[in-house]
């Protein structure tokens, strides 16, 4: 491969010119122009994306075309936004009630990368140079970057700046997680540390959510957000995903696990617990499998696997 032009740490703006006086940004405070971005991250020299386009205040980068899932999934998707900023509320509920719909919906994920405004070009550069690899290539259907400085949704809430749509699936977007938080450990003080909307924070410049944020506004408005999304994750994930993620925060991880398995265990057995507002949590979860087709014996097997997972990792003994 010929040897790529890369942006440089001081045209990025990163502290290694002598006189930093003489660094400028036009981008902080201006749009990022689309036609030098692209040239940039992909000069003729290396493997572009399949196509690009400047939309909604960012440029979009497309390296996979959508599978008929994902066509089925923003389907179903932009129908229960639609119904929710309408207040059809019945509708709302009767959609997410449905396993095939609400199934696909929870297969969506997206990685947020927030950089300090003055070094997006450069991170954008660095996700570039890293879809190069094939495998990264992979799992990968666009990611896009906010050319526009600044923004806030109808509610307030920060825009991100870098959206990395990973290919459906959960374990797409861990294995993709996993790749990017090896590839950026040294540039994790570009980040800001301020999630963009309904996102979990993983450190300083990585953000994960599930589903689209502008589904979660319309919820949001509709008052049926924490119905659907989990409020202490600060609405980044659907309710019960969260145990999932144990990895994000092994401590808490342990602690959801442990609680899954003694519900789940205690309904099987029809056994009195104490109930307080986790267990109760817990159980709307395990009831909301159910509905789903699973079940209790499923439900104990797996969070039994999860909990000996999570402990092994952190080299705890049973």
């Amino acid at each position: 491969m010929a040897e790529v032009t890369a942006i440089s740490e001081a045209e990025a703006g990163i502290k290694s010119a002598p006189n930093l006086k003489e660094i400028r940004h036009p981008w902080v405070d201006n749009p990022i122009e689309p036609k030098w971005l692209e040239s940039k991250l992909f000069p003729p020299e290396v493997k572009g994306p399949l196509k690009s386009e400047t939309r909604g205040g960012y440029c979009h980068f497309v390296f996979n075309n959508p599978t008929s899932e994902e066509v089925q999934m923003l389907g179903f998707q932009q129908e229960v936004q639609g119904a929710a900023k309408r207040n059809q509320t019945e509708f709302v509920r009767g959609h997410m009630a449905d396993s095939r719909i609400s199934g696909l919906l929870s297969q969506e994920f997206k990685i947020h990368i927030q950089p300090k405004r003055q070094f997006v070009p450069l991170v954008a550069y660095k996700l570039g140079t890293l879809l190069q690899n094939e495998e990264v290539r992979k799992l990968v259907g666009e990611f896009k970057v906010k050319i526009a400085p600044g923004g806030v949704d109808s509610q307030g809430q920060e825009m991100p700046q870098i959206v990395i749509y990973p290919a459906m699936g959960r374990e797409n977007a861990k294995r993709l997680l996993e790749i990017l938080r090896d590839q950026f450990k040294d540039a994790e003080a570009y980040g800001t540390g301020k999630p963009p909307r309904y996102n979990m924070k993983v450190n300083n410049l990585l953000f994960l959510a599930q589903s689209g944020g502008d589904l979660k506004t319309a919820l949001a408005g509709a008052g049926l957000l924490d119905e659907y999304f989990d409020k202490d994750t600060g609405h980044a994930f659907m309710k019960g995903e969260k145990a999932n993620w144990s990895e994000l925060s092994p401590q808490e991880g342990l602690e959801q696990a442990q609680l899954m398995l003694r519900v789940a265990q205690a309904q099987k057995a029809e056994r009195n617990m104490r109930w307080g507002d986790k267990e109760l949590q817990a159980a709307k979860v395990i009831q909301d499998r159910l509905a789903r087709g699973e079940t209790i014996d499923s439900i104990i097997v797996e969070s039994a696997a999860n909990l000996r997972g999570i402990r092994n990792r952190m080299g705890l003994r049973w």
